[in-house]
């Protein structure tokens, strides 16, 4: 009967596996992490015949829970190195050597904790973890040399100095028009699922970075005779040249006027991918901006790109908001179209800031108001005069007759008014010329309110 604790069998198994399965990857060509990689490959081809070794053997075997969950984080972090972007995993050189630094230091700590003279091993596999144990202790985290260049020759082109971007993007794997859609499929991957905060504006300077290279290096920029923008300087919503790129939540880059109207008419996703938006900021993309700007001149083509900062509220401009609802109600004519847009416009003047109310007022909003105010006005009036004609005609008109109805009412089920009548004052009957006076919906040509006073209420 074997004294090994089952459960620590199956342990040692999920290393045997998991250690194949990393020493079988192979290095990616023109790898950032070339160094890191091929070390921890080799470490775990070793480990992976030591474990064989120690399975074959029955004696008492220590927990290898942790040295497992180390060797799963290293697979992790292969993994994810694999299907990142390249162009993001070179702005994190820094980043990603300390973390194989660190899973470096904690399986050196496993291993060293280990009793080899009682594992019952064989001499050939105590001496392959004493040779793993002594490349985790040479193990830095420094940075390849040829790596850092690279990285510093990506941040000067995002800088403006694209004289070598030949030669960058060959270092960086991105040699043909198709590697550089994945790239830019990855970056805005990473910006809608994992990057926040200061990290977004290098992000979205990578992608207009790359966007560039494809433009200018694959042939994808248009002949500077033709007057039709390439794809990626077109909002997707007009499919017009974009004079102000911005970046929603989702990742993808739209022209500020057009996602604003989008969002403003009460739609919080994504035109393109139809993905709910985590939050309605909009993220100006100066470098795609300055693609397109360069491109205009190039070609020919006069290019006034508004730079607009980013609404505090998420929503962009209000100013932009108020001059697309008053053009769309000049389109209108006075039916429910154009109630609703009186509406939205109300609305935002109630929400708005003041200068908001008053850029809606210069804009040419109020002669375009008043007709569906007048309209409001006389649609009041009507429903008005109807509901007094229904209470008229369920009054009695003859004076006399009403006396009587009021005199044969028991003086106990009268009100206090009603009994000082019985004694010899006339109830005061409704006039149809004075009826009671009922609010308006705005001013019409007989009142002389102003219409901030409807405006604002």
């Amino acid at each position: 009967m074997s004294d090994r604790n089952p459960n620590n069998s199956s342990t040692i198994q999920s290393l045997i596996d998991i250690s194949l399965d990393i020493s079988s990857l192979s290095i990616p060509p023109k790898s950032l992490h070339r160094r890191h990689i091929s070390s921890i490959i080799r470490k775990s081809n070793l480990l992976s015949l030591a474990f064989q070794d120690l399975l074959l053997h029955h004696p008492l075997t220590p927990s290898f829970e942790k040295t497992y969950l180390v060797l799963r984080s290293f697979k992790s972090l292969l993994d994810d190195l694999q299907s990142a972007s390249k162009i993001r995993s070179l702005m994190r050189l820094g980043s990603v050597s300390d973390t194989f630094h660190s899973l470096n230091l904690e399986l050196l700590s496993q291993l060293e904790s280990l009793p080899l003279a009682d594992l019952g091993l064989s001499e050939d596999a105590r001496d392959l973890l004493r040779l793993v144990i002594d490349q985790c202790r040479r193990s830095d985290a420094s940075v390849d040399p040829a790596a850092e260049a690279l990285r510093a020759e990506v941040l000067t082109a995002i800088n403006g100095d694209v004289s070598d971007l030949a030669a960058t993007f060959g270092r960086l794997g991105l040699d043909d028009s198709k590697s550089c859609d994945e790239e830019i499929r990855l970056l805005e991957d990473e910006i809608r699922d994992h990057v926040t905060g200061k990290s977004t504006a290098m992000m979205i300077s990578l992608v207009g970075l790359v966007r560039f290279a494809q433009c200018v290096l694959f042939g994808s920029s248009p002949d500077p005779s033709d007057s039709d923008p390439p794809s990626d300087f077109r909002c997707p919503i007009t499919l017009e040249l974009m004079r102000d790129p911005v970046v929603v939540a989702s990742g993808q880059t739209y022209d500020r006027a057009s996602i604003t109207r989008w969002i403003a008419s009460g739609r919080a996703t994504c035109p393109k991918t139809g993905q709910a938006l985590t939050h309605l900021r909009l993220v100006p993309n100066r470098v795609l901006k300055g693609l397109i700007s360069k491109w205009c001149r190039e070609s020919g083509i006069p290019y006034e790109g508004t730079e607009t900062d980013v609404n505090v509220n998420g929503v962009g401009d209000d100013k932009l908001t108020a001059s697309y609802l008053v053009e769309k109600l000049a389109e209108s004519k006075v039916d429910d179209s154009a109630g609703r847009t009186v509406r939205e416009l109300r609305l935002l003047s109630k929400t708005g800031s003041a200068s908001t109310r008053t850029w809606i007022a210069e804009s040419g909003a109020i002669p375009l108001i008043v007709p569906f105010l007048n309209r409001t006005t006389r649609t009041s009036r009507s429903t008005r005069s109807r509901r007094f004609s229904t209470s008229r005609s369920s009054t009695p008109t003859n004076p006399r007759s009403w006396k009587q109805r009021a005199r044969s009412t028991p003086s106990s089920a009268r009100s206090p008014r009603a009994r000082r009548g019985a004694r010899g004052r006339t109830p005061r009957r409704p006039s149809a010329a004075s009826p009671r006076r009922a609010r308006t919906g705005g001013p019409s040509a007989g009142t002389r309110a102003s219409w901030r006073d409807w405006w604002i209420c």
